[in-house]
């Protein structure tokens, strides 16, 4: 993004949310809407990869969005805190992406909130983070 938008490339100290460009998606910290990104990446065969993104809201109120992004799609990556774990948009969106027959990459994410915030030892945040992918793997099936 920075190579292609330079006020972006300046902007220094600020937590740029892309995607978030209406101001009370800025002012809530969350998506309302789902926001088309088109990225192009360079590999190291010079030629180029074009990757078409939707950012799409998590909250439940907002399915409606993701239902009509995931016609829209070839994939999904759902990404998925691993410390609230599955909720009730997740299951929604993982359905909703079975029955169009949209392939599904899991990404866990915060995993350092497990050990920073919930004091969690090395075990028990193995197993709940076995338990997010357990859980994703069972609405899939």
């Amino acid at each position: 993004v920075e190579q292609t938008h330079e006020e972006i490339a300046t902007v220094e100290d600020e937590d740029l949310r892309y995607t978030d460009y209406l101001t009370i998606e800025q002012e809530r910290g969350i998506s309302v809407k789902a926001t088309p990104m088109t990225l192009l990446l360079p590999n190291s065969r010079d030629k180029s990869l074009l990757i078409n993104l939707i950012d799409c809201p998590g909250h439940v109120n907002f399915a409606d969005e993701v239902t009509a992004s995931l016609r829209l799609c070839d994939g999904v990556v759902l990404v998925v805190d691993v410390s609230e774990g599955v909720m009730l948009n997740t299951e929604r969106a993982v359905r909703q992406a079975a029955l169009e027959n949209v392939p599904l990459v899991l990404v866990v994410n915060k995993i350092d909130r497990l050990i920073v915030e919930l004091k969690l030892p090395p075990q028990d945040a193995f197993m709940k983070i076995r338990q997010v992918i357990d859980e994703v793997n069972a609405l899939i099936a």
